[in-house]
């Protein structure tokens, strides 16, 4: 049976329940950088309604999965700090239940909040589970919508917006948890400050665009009559022009009705039709200002945007998916991750129920790049003809040392038995 030191109870601070979301349809230049003063000052309101916003944006959602899952698809790797038993059963409980600890879904949306607003808040309600299995009690993170946050730089406190009023946030309290990947004021380095107007730049020039090629799709209309055709009638029983007559026909071909002009003929020729097509180079500035966006964010998001910067056969980076991911981001990202939910989560979650005396291990997925097996390969076939010609060249009591070179290269080898 195993000792609880510490358990959840009424001395924690109470479960608060935040406010229902707001959404934002549209957003001008002007608004956006009043809620981007209003995020370096610590009031997030808008900036968090301003966050959900951007996430609206094909390109800017895109390349913040690339991100996140380039970390939460690898391999995840608990480490023990000590040696024993107990140590053991707390590593294999805690890698054995980790994503019922924390979804994959909870773990997108901190690491979302964290890159956009720099900053991202959860609140842990600890549930009994009633003894079975050897962790009891289980977390239930609840991550806050950015918007109901705030930082008082005068106090230099976190405050929770709640249905009964402000609260403080206090990080690792085993009530609430705070992320913040770039610091305690990492929220003024936050990627909305720097997205937000390209991804209002995609947004006007999908709208932009659209209504261009609106405008090329229905061609003007120019409709000739005679001269005297006010006057004539079209030979039926109603008695009407035969100009109205025409006009009418003209609107009525094709699918939509485009726009008319009437053209009077001065020769009483008889009646026409023409079509005035729109023409234009505007498309251009439409795909330049969306390239131009897409690359903003893509670079801004990833660290680089291998995608269009290297090309087909490049390097091996460009062929794997995950390597879209700047390398030092990816490692950045995950350390950040990891000692903030070992320092906040994992941290009470073993002293509630394994006891505060035994350590705590870390929990990291493993994002180191995957070998070039190809690339090794061809290394050691260059190294091997080099080897044999500079033995070639070398005087006749001297030669390349290979175990030297194989142990430098990593390269296992075997002993074998003469008889063999």
């Amino acid at each position: 049976m195993i000792g609880f030191s510490r358990l959840p109870s009424e001395d924690l601070p109470k479960i608060y329940k935040q406010n229902n979301f707001v959404g934002f349809d549209a957003w001008t230049v002007q608004e956006i950088q009043n809620a981007q003063r209003d995020q370096e000052e610590g009031l997030f309101f808008n900036p968090g309604l301003l966050a959900q916003w951007m996430l609206r944006d094909g390109r800017l959602a895109s390349v913040m999965d690339t991100r996140i899952m380039g970390i939460l698809g690898n391999e995840l790797n608990v480490s023990v700090e000590a040696e024993g038993e107990m140590s053991e059963l707390i590593s294999s409980s805690l890698e054995e239940r980790w994503f019922d600890i924390l979804p994959e879904g909870v773990q997108h949306e901190i690491m979302t909040w964290s890159i956009l607003c720099g900053y991202a808040v959860a609140q842990i309600e600890w549930i009994d589970t009633g003894g079975l299995g050897v962790i009891r009690w289980m977390p239930k993170i609840k991550v806050w919508h950015p918007s109901w946050i705030r930082y008082d730089e005068w106090r230099r406190v976190w405050l929770a917006q709640t249905m009964t009023g402000e609260k403080v946030i206090t990080p690792g309290d085993g009530r609430w948890a705070l992320f913040l990947p770039y610091g305690d004021f990492g929220y003024r380095r936050a990627k909305l400050l720097s997205l937000a107007i390209p991804v209002l730049v995609r947004s006007f020039s999908w709208i932009d665009w659209s209504d261009f090629n609106d405008t090329l799709a229905h061609a003007v209309k120019l409709a000739i009559v005679p001269s005297g055709a006010d006057k004539d009638t079209d030979n039926t029983s109603t008695g009407t022009p035969a100009k109205t007559t025409y006009l009418n026909n003209v609107k009525n071909l094709g699918r939509t009705t485009d726009t008319l002009i009437v053209e009077k003929n001065t020769d009483n020729s008889g009646f026409g039709y023409d079509i005035v097509e729109a023409s234009g180079q505007g498309r251009e500035s439409f795909a330049e200002a969306q390239e131009k966006a897409s690359l903003e964010i893509a670079i801004g998001i990833l660290g680089q945007n291998l995608t269009t910067e290297i090309s087909r056969g490049g390097s091996f980076a460009a062929e794997k998916g995950h390597e879209s991911v700047r390398q030092d981001i990816k490692e950045f990202d995950n350390e950040f991750f990891s000692t903030a939910v070992r320092a906040q989560i994992t941290k009470p979650l073993v002293e509630f129920n394994f006891g505060e005396q035994h350590k705590v291990p870390w929990i990291k997925y493993n994002v180191s790049p995957p070998d070039n097996l190809s690339q090794e390969a061809k290394t050691m076939a260059d190294l091997s003809i080099a080897v044999e010609g500079i033995n070639r060249i070398l005087p006749a009591d001297k030669k390349v040392d290979v175990d030297a070179l194989l142990t430098k290269f990593g390269v296992p080898t075997i002993e074998v038995d003469d008889a063999e």
